[in-house]
Parts: structure tokens; sequence; C-alpha cells
């Protein structure tokens, strides 16, 4: 979608720190700020939200898989929702309808999307150890797809900022994206078969 300001994203001692002002995910218009890394076929993403700031209940942060950067794209992610002990699945199950939503009351910060083709699970964790199941959903996401993180404050002009640590990224990649910051650990994970991205110290 679009939207006045620029936002900022970076990673500093295994932290990454995404910060901006936009509207929402909601119906068939999304407007927000995304973190990615361009992926294909099978896997998982995970990451713990450390700190959330912004000025409405409305803002989330969190995690996304989503086809493509179109603003009505199929998408599904797994969020906080600012200044509350909810966890919001915001998703669109196919291109150009409506966004949905569920919301689960939970304190967990450790979030987890699972993809198995077409079928979508989510977990939330205390720890990122033991993982709870939270939602399942069948989402026709296209075969090169996004992973990432996102954050949105809902309120243009009103910034939000969002930090998440402890981020792998367990897909086949389509396209290596380099950041020039802090170690950023790349290595095959022979459980997988694929490549994962640790984005820590």
């Amino acid at each position: 979608g679009t939207f006045n300001f620029s936002g900022k994203a970076g990673i500093q001692n295994g932290l990454i720190t995404i910060t901006g002002t936009t509207n929402n995910l909601f119906e068939e218009n999304d407007a927000f700020y995304y973190m990615y890394q361009n992926v294909s076929e099978n896997g998982e993403i995970s990451a713990r939200l450390t700190s959330q700031t912004g000025v409405d209940n409305m803002a989330y942060s969190g995690i996304m898989l989503r086809s493509s950067l179109d603003k009505g794209s199929a998408f599904i992610s797994m969020s906080r929702k600012s200044l509350t002990d909810t966890i919001t699945i915001i998703y669109r199950d196919s291109e150009g309808q409506k966004s949905k939503t569920e919301s689960i009351s939970s304190g967990k910060n450790w979030f987890k999307i699972q993809k198995e083709e077409a079928n979508i699970k989510l977990l939330c964790s205390e720890d990122g150890i033991s993982w709870d199941s939270a939602f399942s959903i069948t989402v026709a996401l296209s075969t090169d797809f996004l992973a990432g993180l996102f954050n949105t404050s809902h309120i243009e002009n009103n910034f939000c900022t969002a930090t998440f640590e402890n981020t792998l990224v367990n897909f086949s990649l389509t396209k290596l994206i380099m950041v020039k910051s802090d170690p950023i650990r790349i290595y095959p994970n022979p459980a997988f078969n694929k490549l994962s991205i640790h984005l820590q110290n």
C-alpha cells in the first residue's frame, strides 16, 4: 500500500528493529513495513518480539509469509497487538480477498509459522523451546513467496517501533539478500535439507 513517511530497519547486536508509520493489514489494501527474504517450498519462520512501542492499540508487530508485495496479496501473519496481551493472526487466504483476523489471549512473545504446501500452522512459545499450537489455516501462497518481519502503526504520522531477536528463516532461498551489519550466520540445515539464516550473535 501507499504511505507518506519512510520507515527504517536495522540489525545491531543480534536485534532487528523496524520503525514505521502506516495504516494496517485490513480489508483489501495493506500498508505496512516488511523486512523480508525471497523464499520457496516448505519450511518455517520464527522470532521473538522483545519490544514494541506505539501510541495505538491497533498497531501490530510480528512475522509474515506473503505471496508478493502487492497490496491485495495472499498472506498469513502472527503478531502482537500493541498495548495488549493479545496475539493477533491476520491473513488473506487468496489474492484480492478481504483480510480476516483471529485473536488469542496470550502474553507469549515467541512466534512461529510453519508451511507444508498450502497448509499453515502457527505456534507460540514463552521460551522458544516448548511450542503451543495457536492456529491452522490453508493459504494459497505463490510458488515463490516472501518470509519476514513486519510492523504497522495503524495511525499514519504516528511511528511504531518493534524489536526482534532469535529470528530464523528456514526455507529454500530464491534470492539471497546480504545485509552489512552484525554477523549473520548462514549454514546448511540437514534436518530440513535447506539453508538456514540465523539473525543473532
